[in-house]
């Protein structure tokens, strides 16, 4: 019986576990976080910096205006406007890195194919008329 109850206490332990981990792992939940970081930096570092003692510390984070407004609900939007925005942002920066990556792979082959030529020319002014004529007929090049 003990076994039974051990069993069913270990698999709501590991479903509370899954639950959590595919709740908090995407972009979503990380980006909000950020944010909420970002605009309350001042108020982590008074509350856990500052040498005054706590009760001061929170009667000064939380007397100050808009407090609920600028430091939940704006982070909030901002995580969730960047959570939108930023998958948009990354196929736009990958589409232009592929574009500059032809232009540099198409103009090292270019520098590729003058230098080439650059070469049979070289190569084809040392030949005699008739090592040229050999050449050609044989379809060999250079």
């Amino acid at each position: 019986m003990s076994e039974i109850i051990k069993d069913a206490a270990n698999d709501a332990v590991n479903h509370v576990k899954e639950t959590f981990s595919h709740r908090f792992n995407g972009a979503f939940t990380a980006y909000v976080a950020t944010s909420w970081v970002a605009y309350n930096w001042s108020n982590i570092a008074l509350l856990f910096m500052s040498n005054v003692p706590v009760e001061q510390r929170l009667q000064a984070i939380y007397g100050q205006d808009w407090l609920y407004t600028q430091y939940l609900i704006v982070p909030v939007m901002t995580g969730f406007l960047l959570s939108i925005l930023m998958p948009g942002m990354n196929a736009f920066v990958s589409n232009l890195t592929a574009i500059f990556t032809a232009h540099s792979e198409a103009g090292q082959e270019l520098a590729r194919l003058k230098v080439g030529k650059k070469l049979a020319d070289a190569r084809f002014k040392n030949l005699t008329p008739k090592q040229i004529l050999k050449t050609l007929k044989s379809g060999e090049m250079f």
